[in-house]
């Protein structure tokens, strides 16, 4: 435990040691002397506590805690700040309630108790750093407001929408309505031939048919290619580019040496200058790291141009260490230099017409191969490594050269390997002829003779190609490759017939009905052409129109040629341009009339109205919270003005546009302080659960006891039977605490049951009646009563408040484990399908409810056990009745939530029909099992 968390639980005893029952009538002085006394007690712990917060503080800051010094000094802020309107610190208060209470003034010093319990809290609060209640409640008043502010601009901008679009909907004359109607007819006419065309189509089998047609014409253009590459293909072609390779090859390397060479000649030279600028050694250095270099590529590639770098930077580097250790050498040095200079550079030149050489060698046998077929694969190849040449030769590209040496290798494998690829193409060719084949068996109606034999023709002429081809030999399948074209070409011929004779006269009359809307629609160019709307929109219904045009002409020759899916394709298309002219003419709409531009400009002064509020509202938000974001009420203010702008220009399709982006950015951001809003509620029902949890645990210590005074106080009076004077005044002294305890409890259930938590508050409401009665039993008016009944009855309200503090902390487990992420996906989705009750869950009530009717039943048997004349007729004791009312009440009150239990979440009643509401059975030993059995135990 930490240091402040140890403050924290001293400051929580203090609490619980605070006295807060009312005093009644008969209470003498001694007691208000008593009271006064420990009151006075309070105050010097307090003082005491103000001290070692303090220290506490100082010591943290030297530590370096900064938070936990943060707490303490905030604490001890708490503790001497007076408040609004000058009320008084802390101590004052404390000081005020003693001299209340030995002036006699009870009620006055109960007022000043009650304001100091609460200080208490706070700083409990603070110490702990646990959130304020009271900062929490104002928070989410706050958001709440935000909220409402929120949806309230939404649903004015919404509003706005709406008169906008009505205004644009009015704004359109006579002339213009009609000629939207007309072609909204024209669009419900190209559907119903749409749905004609389709629906004649499936029954008569064309679809199908187009569908086989089109793969057909694929193979055809498949196998006329591979056709084109046999007839092209030369065996030849191969052997020629790989001729071409090796010059190649010979060129880029004796480019390579030509380099290694100049580089080494420049390395000298410049060695050799920075000599005679005085900078041997520099030089030297320069010239051992070249040489050295040198030598290793020369070890790695084992070639002479290497070697004789090396050894010219070898020698280079001697004559300048001889030069720098004898100044008269330096002449020779730089003799020796530049001839080592002069050799590297006249092999580099030799090396560089070694390469020309080889350059026109490879050049010449690729003009030969350019000089073939030019569809040809191999011939467009060397027309490739040609351009690469040149473009090496100008110096154009450094990686010319490796470029076309390249494509000269992938080309000749693929010369080389074109047969291999080309009997793959003919065997899938003859998968698709098999397939088209299988399809025209499917098709309606009964396939032709001559596409029968085409197909199989084909099929067989292509495995005579792949097998040729597979064979190496490509001028052999040249011939069944062509044949099977010719037989491909024939099977569709056939197939066109087929599918013409199927359409019958259903094609014709459609595409009848296609010329006539056509010309409906050529008709109503004129009109659309001086509609009263925006140059853009009567640009946009012209071309639209235009469109639906063409596809009209284009669906009736479809439908003409007995094509359905062309034809459906084409009559889709029209029908998107008649919907793209029909929206072109609607968000066109200009106001005409004064009357129509004067509503527009009355929207647009609200428009602006409403921006100004956006405006406003943003700033509320980020002076509230800096770090809000309030992007989306920005782009509202930015979609506000736009609308503004549009109106204002009459381009009411663009307004209603930007109305409508800025109502959907105002309920996203209503949408985000929502979200920020159920966070603050999730720290404010954590807080509250941890305070009620706390309460229960002080009223749980507090009544065990008086339990335990009760039993003592029991055990004193046994023998003489009447209590004492001195006995009595402690049986009311014990009276009137659990009376006390009785009023805090009913403060706990009033705020469960605010939470809609209603069957916690069920069961501290039932303490509540419970701790009444224990007062009144042991008081006067009960008769001073302290045996068996009364600590049965004080035993039972102790197993209820045990089995409430631990259903509170169970919730706050889970809660924490929730916040880990760690809690599992039942309990999660049982909250969030839940809104009624925020503070537990479900599950947990339910546990609990059937908890207090397992107790109502053991009690009831427990009663008869004791009692077994109950099961007869006759008169009983009038406590024995008061036992059976007080089980009886429990029943009816249990039974009552779980009928409203069973409401809330949409469960049925089982049993409608039953006289009485359902109750919680026991089930086995399973606690966490509800039973809906009505039963009238």
């Amino acid at each position: 435990m930490t240091a402040h968390s140890r403050l924290g639980a001293l400051l929580l005893t203090t609490l619980c040691a605070a006295p807060l029952y009312a005093q009644d009538g008969r209470d003498n002085s001694r007691e208000q002397a008593a009271l006064s006394e420990e009151q006075e007690l309070l105050h010097r712990q307090l003082q005491r506590l103000e001290g070692s917060m303090e220290s506490l503080a100082e010591r943290f800051e030297t530590e370096g805690r900064v938070h936990a010094a943060g707490l303490l000094r905030k604490g001890l802020s708490h503790v001497t700040e007076r408040g609004d309107q000058g009320a008084a610190s802390l101590p004052e208060l404390m000081e005020d309630t003693t001299g209340e209470l030995r002036g006699g003034r009870v009620h006055q010093s109960l007022e000043q108790m009650e304001m100091t319990v609460a200080r208490l809290e706070r700083l409990l609060s603070i110490l702990l750093d646990r959130a304020d209640m009271d900062e929490l409640e104002e928070r989410l008043e706050k958001l709440e407001d935000f909220q409402r502010a929120l949806g309230t601009l939404a649903n004015e901008e919404g509003e706005l929408r709406s008169q906008t679009d009505s205004l644009r909907k009015e704004a359109a004359g006579p002339e213009l309505k009609e000629l939207l109607e007309s072609l909204r007819l024209m669009r419900e006419e190209q559907r119903a031939l749409l749905a004609l065309t389709e629906s004649s189509a499936r029954e008569s089998g064309t679809m199908d048919l187009e569908a086989l047609e089109r793969e057909l014409e694929r193979l055809i253009t498949d196998q006329r290619t591979d056709l084109a590459v046999i007839e092209s293909h030369d065996p030849e072609a191969a052997s020629e580019l790989h001729s071409a390779i090796q010059p190649l090859e010979r060129a880029r390397l004796e480019e390579a040496r030509s380099e290694r060479l100049r580089s080494a000649a420049e390395e000298i030279r410049a060695a050799a200058q920075r000599a005679e600028s005085g900078e041997t050694s520099a030089a030297l250095e320069d010239l051992r790291e070249a040489a050295a270099a040198a030598e290793r590529s020369a070890r790695t590639s084992k070639d002479s141009a290497a070697e004789a770098a090396a050894q010219a930077l070898q020698q280079a580097s001697a004559a300048l260490e001889r030069a720098q250790e004898d100044p008269d050498a330096a002449s020779a040095a730089t003799q020796t230099l530049e001839q080592a200079a002069a050799t590297l550079e006249g092999a580099a030149s030799e090396a560089d017409a070694t390469s020309e050489a080889a350059r026109g060698d490879a050049s010449r046998r690729l003009q030969d191969a350019a000089d073939g077929d030019e569809a040809s694969a191999p011939t467009q190849s060397a027309r490739e490594a040609l351009e690469h040449l040149e473009e090496a030769a100008q110096g154009a590209s450094p990686e010319a050269l490796s470029e076309a040496i390249d494509a000269l290798r992938r080309a000749a494998s693929d010369s080389e390997r074109l047969p291999e690829t080309l009997a793959r193409s003919q065997r899938a060719n003859s998968k698709s002829a098999e397939r088209i084949q299988a399809g025209l068996e499917r098709a309606a109606g009964e396939p032709s003779e001559t596409e029968s034999t085409s197909i199989q023709a084909a099929l067989e002429k292509m495995e005579e190609a792949a097998v040729a081809l597979e064979q190496g030999d490509p001028q052999a399948s040249e011939e069944p490759a062509a044949l099977a074209l010719q037989a491909l070409e024939v099977a569709l011929a056939a197939l066109q017939e087929r599918r013409a004779a199927q359409a019958g006269d259903s094609a014709s009359s459609s595409a009848q009905r296609q010329d006539d809307l056509a010309e409906d629609l050529a008709s109503q160019a004129p009109s659309a052409q001086e509609a009263p709307v925006s140059p853009e929109a009567r640009a946009e219904t012209q071309s639209a129109l235009a469109d639906a045009a063409e596809a009209m002409r284009s669906a009736s020759e479809a439908l003409q040629e007995s094509r359905p899916s062309s034809a459906t394709s084409a009559q889709r298309g029209a029908m998107e341009a008649l919907d793209r002219a029909v929206e072109a003419l609607e968000e066109g709409v200009e106001p005409q009339t004064s009357e129509d531009k004067a509503r527009a400009e009355e929207i647009a002064q609200r428009q602006e109205e409403l921006r100004k509020r956006m405006y406003a509202l943003k700033n509320q938000l980020e002076e509230d919270d800096a770090a809000r974001d309030t992007s989306a009420l920005e782009r509202a203010q930015a979609n506000a003005a736009a609308a503004e702008q549009a109106l204002g220009q009459g381009d009411l399709a663009e307004a209603e546009r930007q109305q409508e982006e800025a109502e959907r950015n105002l309920r996203e951001a209503a949408e985000e302080l929502a979200e920020e809003k159920e966070d603050y509620q999730q720290l404010r029902d954590e807080e509250l659960l941890f305070q009620i949890a706390e309460e229960v645990a002080q009223l749980l210590e507090a009544h065990q006891s008086q339990m335990r005074t009760t039993v003592e106080l029991d055990i004193e009076r046994a023998a003489s039977g009447r209590p004492s004077r001195s006995q009595r005044l402690r049986l009311r002294k014990i009276a009137r605490e659990e009376l006390a305890l009785s009023v805090r409890s009913g403060e706990v259930g009033e705020a469960l049951d605010q939470e809609g938590s209603f069957v916690f508050a069920a069961l501290v409401d039932g303490i509540r009646v419970d701790l009444e009665r224990t007062s009144r039993d042991l008081n006067d008016e009960g008769g001073y009563q302290s045996g068996p009944r009364v600590q049965a009855l004080q035993q039972d309200i102790e197993e209820s408040l045990e089995w409430l503090l631990a259903a509170l902390e169970e919730e706050k487990d889970r809660r924490e484990e929730e916040e880990e992420g760690e809690e599992e996906e039942g309990a999660e989705e049982e909250q969030e399908g839940t809104t009624e009750n925020r503070l537990v869950p479900n599950a947990a009530e339910l546990r609990l409810l059937r908890r207090m009717e397992v107790q109502l039943l053991d009690g009831v048997n427990e009663l008869l056990l004791l009692h077994p004349e109950l099961l007869q007729e006759g008169d009983h004791d009038a406590l024995l009745l008061e036992d059976i009312a007080r089980l009886g009440h429990r029943h009816e009150r249990t039974s009552g939530l779980f009928t409203a239990f069973r409401e809330r979440l949409g469960i049925p009643d089982p049993d409608a029909e039953a006289s009485s509401g359902p109750t919680i059975t026991p089930i086995g030993e399973d606690e966490s099992t509800p039973s809906t059995e009505g039963d009238d135990r």
